[in-house]
């Protein structure tokens, strides 16, 4: 049925400027963020945080605090390159998520500033490299892949 997409999709496939484009998109997406934004209400909750008035000023904090590191990768990516964003913003990932984690051992006692700084560190650490990156690379594509390609590339690494 979808026979005719193989050679286009075989030609994207073969270049390693794809496998790397859409290994991004792909991580992009694995690492959950947008469930982090819908369920910071009910981690911040969950961590002892009472009241509407508090989990919606969580939540804006969040939101700004992901909107603020965008700005520094979109100044200063063509500058360094993805590479030393992508790996500043994967291990401050990483270790949000171990204090989250951490915050959240003892069920009985959480630790409620652990689990917030820990939700503001994820946030900010995917809005410094993974998140803009998948966009910023779009600047490059005439570079990276040859024109009839980065087309096809940009069609199907959403769907990864």
């Amino acid at each position: 049925m979808l026979s005719f997409l193989a050679p286009i999709f075989y030609r994207c496939l073969s270049h390693a400027h794809a496998h790397c484009r859409l290994g991004i998109n792909f991580f992009q997406q694995a690492t959950g963020c947008e469930s982090a934004v819908y369920y910071a209400p009910k981690i911040m909750q969950a961590a002892g945080l009472e009241g509407e008035n508090s989990l919606l000023l969580g939540s804006v904090v969040l939101g700004l605090i992901k909107l603020a590191c965008i700005f520094p990768p979109m100044l200063l990516m063509e500058r360094f390159g993805r590479k030393p964003f992508l790996i500043v913003s994967t291990f401050g990932m990483f270790i949000a998520n171990y204090g989250l984690a951490i915050a959240f051992v003892n069920e009985d006692d959480p630790m409620p500033a652990v689990a917030f700084s820990s939700l503001v560190l994820f946030m900010a650490s995917f809005s410094f490299g993974i998140g803009p990156s998948k966009f910023l690379q779009l600047s490059i594509k005439l570079s990276a892949f040859p024109f009839y390609l980065g087309a096809h590339v940009d069609f199907y690494a959403p769907l990864f």
